[in-house]
């Protein structure tokens, strides 16, 4: 009988050190992680990219594919900074959760309100914040990952553009016709501890993307140049400086009804940004250098993300494109199975 319950007590240890080691992320049973090669494409079966249901999974370095298939519209994309968690928010405040490797759900989060259009991880992988975004005001949702619970949302009178994670601050950009502002919060306190204005309004909510280093980038339409057909990308080294580039955006084409606006922008690992945008069927793509001079390099938009290399994906043909960090030239192009909505890599 001793014996029974030596060895009941030994499996006992062994079933929890197990499943410690998988929900910490450490040892032989933790689960598998995304190859850095890897990258995540929302694809829409249909001409309309808003209709995405699948994401397309391409590892880059094998060659090899996988689609997961999420049941609705995808509206932001995020992967863990392990890469063992893809999180998917979809139509009508839906998060879900999936395992990066395989697709397969393993929770969700129902925030049952406005459209999310950010979600961003913090390094540990206990917090991921939401942005979720009407016409005229947004909010910023904690969800505690272990739980799967939301917080109190942090509210605010503008609506915010893609937010994204500098150290222990999540940086949050706002439209306002008087003037951008990007506000900083603290990832674990939750509160915000600045705010900056920067000079130039746009009723378009602007949006962050990394830089090299510390650095932070916001792109953003300029309305004081040309009734909003300037465009202008800002560099903060922190929450009180910062610098700024001035483009040309393109002149809106197609019909008046139909005329929709994009902003992309990406960074690679030694701080040169490429940046594109669209109004209705006109598109612009520049490469800003690291000595802030900018060069026009297409007339072709698609969502962008860049760190080890800059990946840019088209409606037209549907494909991933690989561009060259200096020139924005494509090197490189990859067949996609839809029309691209959204890109994490």
């Amino acid at each position: 009988m001793r014996r029974t319950l030596i060895t009941l007590g030994v499996i006992a240890l062994l079933l929890i050190a197990g499943v410690g080691a998988y929900v910490l992320g450490v040892g032989p049973l933790a689960p598998p992680t995304a190859a850095r090669s890897v990258v995540f494409v929302a694809i829409s079966r249909s001409a309309d990219e808003a209709d995405a249901h699948e994401i397309e999974s391409i590892d880059l370095a094998a060659g090899t594919r996988d689609l997961f298939d999420v049941g609705d519209r995808v509206t932001a994309l995020a992967l863990s900074a392990d890469r063992r968690s893809l999180y998917v928010a979809l139509d009508g405040g839906k998060i879900v959760l999936l395992d990066a490797t395989t697709g397969s759900r393993f929770g969700a989060v129902d925030l049952g309100g406005p459209t999310v259009v950010s979600l961003a991880a913090t390094a540990d992988g206990r917090t991921l914040f939401a942005v979720a975004v009407t016409n005229v005001s947004s909010s910023v949702v904690p969800i505690d990952l272990s739980t799967k619970k939301a917080a109190d949302p942090i509210s605010f009178t503008a609506p915010a553009g893609p937010a994204i994670i500098r150290g222990d601050a999540l940086i949050v950009p706002l439209g306002d016709p008087r003037g951008l502002q990007v506000v900083f919060i603290d990832v674990n306190t939750r509160a915000v501890t600045s705010r900056l204005t920067l000079p130039r309004g746009s009723l378009v909510p602007p949006a962050a993307f990394p830089i090299s280093g510390a650095r932070t980038g916001i792109v953003a339409f300029d309305s004081g140049l040309g009734g909003g057909v300037g465009l202008r990308v800002y560099t903060l080294t922190d929450s009180s400086h910062w610098s700024d580039v001035s483009l040309q955006a393109p002149f809106p084409q197609g019909p008046i009804r139909q005329i929709g606006i994009g902003l992309q922008a990406a960074a690679t690992a030694d701080g040169t940004i490429h940046v594109c945008t669209t109004a209705g069927t006109a598109a612009r793509r520049y490469v800003v250098g690291t000595d802030q001079k900018s060069a026009s390099v297409g007339t072709d938009c698609g969502p962008l993300t860049g760190g080890d290399q800059i990946l840019m994906a088209t409606r037209d043909p549907a494909q991933l494109r690989v561009l060259d960090d200096k020139t924005g030239k494509t090197v490189r192009t990859l067949p996609l199975a839809g029309v691209p909505a959204r890109v994490v890599h």
